[in-house]
């Protein structure tokens, strides 16, 4: 299952204080997308929602085949 989307670890992910080696690729791809889009934009906290948001939805459309990464990455 995966967690809401006031989790830290989305935050954390987002941020880059939390990383995690993706066993599916295009997760990994989506991390790194909007942690570069945060620092273009210097981290403004609605960039920060915004990735966020982005990341809970493609682990949500995703999550039967990221099942191992979901429990790597929440516990």
């Amino acid at each position: 299952m995966v967690p809401g989307k006031s989790h830290p670890r989305y935050r954390e992910l987002v941020m880059g204080t939390f990383s995690h080696s993706f066993r599916l690729m295009p997760a990994g791809m989506c991390v790194s997308r909007n942690l570069r889009a945060i620092k273009l934009e210097g981290g403004r906290p609605e960039i920060v929602e915004n990735a966020i948001e982005d990341v809970h939805a493609f682990f949500s459309k995703y999550e039967p085949i990221m099942s191992d990464d979901l429990k790597a990455i929440f516990g």
